[in-house]
């Protein structure tokens, strides 16, 4: 936020991959551009604003999610944000915004969804609008619809069942094979607190076909506790085998010291190539290939 000014700021950044053309997982190689570019808006909620969430390609335009406000963005030319959408939270009749975490892209509709489990205030459920998640057409209009089926499924499965929890920033929906996949932020068997949130960082890929008969679960590296998944992308012509995701590390609001974000490249089957490749300080948490 720049006070001065009355306009939040949030940065972008540019990254180069490189594949061998006829063996992409034959050691491929990513690296961080120097550049950093601005990103500005004056719109905000409770005076907090530009809280970029994800990044996605949707109908020929670069979207981004204000997490806080809820506003769906396009960024044009690279440098400048023009709201698009507003997302109400939970059902679509709330005067608070959707707190949008990830974005993907379905029998062309974009999907964007939140964490994933109930939202908890001094200990008690005080609501699931994380749960939802909404889906917008070409139409425009945009669709709420309860996903609880799914993330319960998860919870499930890999037994964080409440008052245990996995919370998502990192969800695409893999085309080729017809599944969701995951990369958790966080897994806890205990219930939801802030303190205990930033030091429950996973390890997992999850990986299921929409009506859940169909599951796979694999680790990618050592679980880092303070760090957690918030953006991953297939690699275009890998056929959804090579991954790049960013992998933060965040501090407490009243921290002294800085978030930090890093860039990892590994395989479906869990075989990593690259890894901490340090993006910056600060929470990068979306991803997309242009």
């Amino acid at each position: 936020f720049h006070l001065e000014k009355d306009y939040w700021i949030s940065y972008l950044k540019n990254a180069t991959l490189t594949l061998n053309r006829s063996k992409p997982l034959l050691h491929p190689t990513i690296s961080v551009n120097t550049g950093i570019t601005k990103l500005i808006s004056k719109l905000a909620y409770q005076h907090r604003g530009m809280e970029l969430s994800e990044l996605i390609v949707y109908d020929g335009r670069m979207l981004t999610i204000d997490d806080r406000s809820g506003i769906v963005y396009e960024i044009k030319n690279y440098d400048t944000v023009v709201p698009r959408y507003i997302l109400s939270d939970g059902p679509g009749n709330m005067t608070k915004g959707f707190k949008g975490e990830w974005a993907t892209v379905k029998d062309k509709k974009l999907y964007i969804g939140g964490m994933g489990r109930e939202y908890i205030a001094q200990g008690q459920v005080e609501n699931q609008n994380n749960l939802w998640i909404k889906i917008i057409g070409k139409e425009n209009v945009v669709i709420s619809v309860m996903w609880d089926k799914m993330y319960n499924y998860l919870r499930k499965r890999t037994g964080y069942i409440y008052p245990g929890y996995i919370s998502h920033e990192a969800v695409v929906w893999d085309d080729i094979n017809k599944q969701w996949c995951f990369l958790p932020r966080r897994a806890s068997n205990n219930s939801y607190t802030e303190e205990e949130d930033l030091v429950s960082g996973t390890n997992l890929f999850i990986c299921t076909n929409e009506a859940n008969t169909r599951y796979k679960q694999i680790k990618i590296g050592e679980i880092e506790k303070l760090l957690g998944f918030s953006s991953f992308r297939f690699v275009p012509h890998t056929e959804n085998k090579l991954i790049v995701a960013i992998k933060t590390h965040e501090q407490p609001e009243d921290s002294l010291l800085k978030n930090k974000s890093y860039l990892w490249l590994f395989d479906i089957n869990g075989n990593v190539y690259a890894d901490h490749i340090l993006i910056g300080e600060g929470k990068y948490e979306g991803l997309e290939f242009v």
